[in-house]
């Protein structure tokens, strides 16, 4: 009996949901017969020899969580005991990644529903919101939160945090910077979606940094996504703080046009390999 390769991964192979299993498809994770299929719905049964590559995907419920880890790793937080709010939660990628960095509880807020994977749906330390926007998301629900994670998409970080947080409130702020969301839908349509003008890369990387600053959020440390966007745009990852500057241990730091150039080369490079 034929069925779906997705729906063959999660009741033959051990993967949790069909969710995942897609994302692993559309990667090119899985071999049918020794080649790499990437239609979700291609028909399987008994008789074809089904194989996943090793992959670091499968350590979190989305790729997502890959961003996180290594803005933990190369930023050097502590999500220990911590309490995090997850904006553009989407799968839960994000969430996933927190809470197996050691976070107590994690807020999750989503424009989207019936996203989340259904093995974070069950999980107590998450509190979901779905069908929100952050922008009309009430403070006083994330009140007491050290950290705050985005990674949202069809929309400018600066637009989309506008009014996050509250006057006084302090928490760091981990969040991606998407070219190609920050570029405005004229320019997205003349590179198809993938931004991958380096020129362009470094004025959006600048101007998204001052828009953040005026709103409050303080850039510490900044990167590039160890993993392209869904469409192979290169992104990045940033460490913003908001709050009183003259809290202990926290300093604005200045991104010239020096630093923005050995950034954008940097991941420009990564990206060739």
């Amino acid at each position: 009996m034929e069925n779906r390769l997705d729906l063959w991964l999660v009741e033959n192979m051990g993967i949790k949901s069909r969710s995942k299993a897609q994302e692993l498809i559309r990667g090119g994770y899985v071999l049918c017969n020794g080649a790499a299929v990437t239609k979700t719905g291609y028909k399987v049964s008994a008789k074809n020899e089904i194989k996943l590559l090793e992959n670091e995907v499968l350590k979190y419920v989305s790729r997502g969580g890959l961003k996180l880890e290594k803005a933990i790793r190369e930023f050097n937080l502590d999500f220990k005991d911590k309490k995090v709010l997850d904006i553009g939660s989407s799968t839960g990628g994000f969430t996933d990644c927190a809470l197996k960095a050691g976070a107590k509880k994690v807020i999750a807020v989503d424009v989207g529903s019936d996203i989340m994977d259904d093995t974070l749906r069950a999980d107590s330390r998450i509190e979901l919101y779905e069908n929100t926007d952050i922008r009309e998301f009430p403070y006083e629900k994330y009140s007491d939160i050290d950290f705050a994670v985005c990674d949202a998409s069809f929309i400018s970080l600066p637009t989309a945090l506008k009014n996050l947080g509250a006057p006084g409130q302090s928490f760091t702020l981990i969040a991606l910077i998407k070219p190609q969301f920050e570029c405005g839908i004229k320019m997205a349509k003349k590179y198809k979606c993938v931004v991958n003008d380096k020129g362009l890369h470094k004025e959006i990387i600048a101007r998204v940094i001052e828009d953040m600053d005026y709103l409050g959020f303080h850039m510490k440390k900044i990167t590039w996504s160890p993993i392209s966007g869904g469409d192979g745009n290169i992104e990045y990852i940033a460490e913003f703080y908001k709050g009183n500057l003259n809290d202990d241990c926290t300093e604005k730091v200045h991104l010239g046009e020096k630093e923005i150039i050995e950034l954008t080369d940097n991941a420009f490079e990564y990206f060739k390999k």
